[in-house]
């Protein structure tokens, strides 16, 4: 079941915006911009729950695919994404910004 489907389906239970993002892991307002979009449209929960995931992707807008910001940023932000991730798995102290930046630049 897509995404927009299971975030209609649970708002149509009367479900809270909160919930809902909490069920399909996603952010309250990506939650809100779909509930928009459908009042907007002026189609009926029942109306929409009949269509097909392709026309549901017409009518929504393609759903995105989440990325971390380390795979967006580039390479160097990548580089620090790792260095920090990892320290706070060690359970280390934060790195001061420039020695971070001086591990950084030798790998890179």
């Amino acid at each position: 079941m897509s995404k927009i489907r299971k975030i209609l389906r649970m708002n149509s239970q009367g479900r809270s915006t909160r919930f809902i993002a909490a069920q399909i892991e996603s952010s309250r307002n990506t939650v809100r911009k779909y509930l928009a979009v459908l009042k907007k449209s002026g189609f009926t929960f029942e109306e929409v729950n009949n269509l097909n995931d392709k026309e549901l992707e017409d009518l929504f807008g393609k759903t995105r695919e989440t990325t971390s910001q380390a795979a967006v940023c580039n390479p160097c932000c990548a580089a620090f994404h790792t260095l920090i991730k990892s320290s706070k798995d060690r359970d280390e102290p934060a790195a001061p910004v420039g020695s971070l930046y001086q591990r950084v630049s030798r790998r890179l």
